[in-house]
């Protein structure tokens, strides 16, 4: 899983069949106290709602296409969850 933030949509006039519903976005990936990193990715939202600056937990590979909605679909990242916040206890602090 990886933590990303919309920055963007990208509008497509036409696309394969299975993904016609979809929301197409470029994600920028972040580290666990929010800072960006320097990638970005394309992602499918398929009926969550989300937009530009939602914070975004996101899966790849065979896992995106295992998302409820996402099956049989020709993608290889999806978003799966809006994150509200992130709490890491203390202890873990070397992780950020």
């Amino acid at each position: 899983m990886t933590l990303g933030k919309i920055i963007k949509e990208l509008v497509c006039s036409v696309k394969a069949p299975r993904i016609n519903a979809t929301r197409i976005y470029i994600v920028k990936l972040l580290n666990l106290d929010l800072t960006e990193k320097d990638k970005q990715v394309v992602a499918i939202e398929n009926r969550l709602g989300l937009g530009k600056g939602d914070i975004v937990l996101m899966v790849s590979g065979s896992g995106a296409r295992k998302v409820e909605g996402n099956t049989d679909m020709p993608i290889d990242c999806a978003i799966t969850a809006k994150v509200e916040n992130i709490n890491i206890d203390s202890k873990y602090n070397s992780l950020l």
